[in-house]
């Protein structure tokens, strides 16, 4: 084990922390929160910029896209946090706080090991990037050639469910 590998598991280990103390319902619909925002956000734009017209006809229609694509995001995660406040309460008066948290640092780590493999996969799309690897320690790191295998892996599997190029 080196100093790589040191800190990927000091990295991982703050995501589980983070993960204990937030709890599985928040940092669940963190996730949930950036995914369907946008899938809210795109779907409903026009119906929003049509809405915001009305008040301010001279205004651009880039400049209300904007407003409306925000509106629409942060609105849409402002509703998922209040609807995991109520859930995360209720599982605390139900003696399961333990078990939300629990999971919630299990989930926490997981978003870190893919976080740290995704930012692998981008580095390795630097040209010469394995030379800088090479001297941090990569040929020797544990954990290094799993987050590099997990990264491609990754983009394949969400591709293929998808369908969409990343």
């Amino acid at each position: 084990m080196n100093s790589l590998d040191l800190g990927i598991l000091t990295i991982a280990s703050l995501f589980f922390v983070r993960g204990l103390f937030r709890g599985f319902i928040n940092e669940l619909v963190t996730v949930v929160g950036l995914v369907l925002g946008y899938i809210i956000s795109i779907t409903y734009l026009g119906i929003v910029v049509s809405f915001l017209q009305s008040f301010f006809p001279s205004a651009p229609v880039s400049v209300l896209n904007i407003a409306g694509f925000f509106a629409l995001f942060v609105g849409t995660n402002l509703i998922l946090r209040l609807m995991a406040q109520i859930l995360t309460k209720t599982l605390k008066v139900a003696m399961l706080g333990w078990l939300n948290r629990l999971l919630g640092g299990v989930f926490g780590l997981l978003k870190g090991v893919i976080l740290m493999s995704a930012i692998v996969l981008v580095i390795n799309l630097v040209p010469f990037s394995s030379v800088y690897i090479d001297q941090w320690g990569g040929q020797e790191s544990l954990l290094f050639p799993l987050l590099n295998m997990l990264g491609p892996r990754l983009y394949e599997e969400i591709q293929s469910v998808t369908g969409i190029l990343i």
